[in-house]
């Protein structure tokens, strides 16, 4: 019987049958090949988009860790601000020059306000000089 199925296996037509037979199998396997490569590509894809996410997630601990900064920096910053206005607040009233500094602060204080909407300090000095324009206009007719 061995020497039997050795001579169909050897067989042309044996062959071809079997070929035929495995070929459409060959051709399945192709394209789970394929679409096993494309799943693949597409699973490192998301591993990758994984790992950036993880990379730049922000959790519960990081921001009460952030909170707790926040409340810090806020502290020290309101205990400048009462530093600053004690020191402020405690000078002499009894100086001569009690008067100049206050003044010299209301001007301060002008000046910054320009500095911080110098359009406003423009249209302010283009209507100062149409009004003088005006007057002068004015007197001579």
């Amino acid at each position: 019987m061995f020497l039997n199925g050795l001579a169909m296996t050897e067989s042309k037509d044996y062959r071809q049958f079997l070929e035929s037979e495995f070929s459409h199998i060959r051709t399945e396997l192709q394209y789970i090949r394929e679409g096993v490569n494309k799943t693949n590509g597409r699973v490192t894809e998301l591993e990758n988009q994984k790992v950036k996410y993880l990379e730049t997630r922000v959790d519960i601990k990081m921001l009460k860790e952030i909170e707790a900064e926040v409340e810090r920096v806020e502290k020290k910053l309101d205990e400048s601000i009462s530093w600053g206005h004690n020191i402020v607040d405690t000078r002499a009233t009894h100086c001569p020059n009690v008067q100049r500094i206050d003044n010299l602060e209301k001007a301060l204080d002008t000046i910054i306000f320009f500095a911080k909407h110098p359009k406003l300090l423009l249209f302010t000095v283009i209507g100062l000089f149409i009004v003088g324009i005006g007057i002068i206009v004015t007197q001579i007719l």
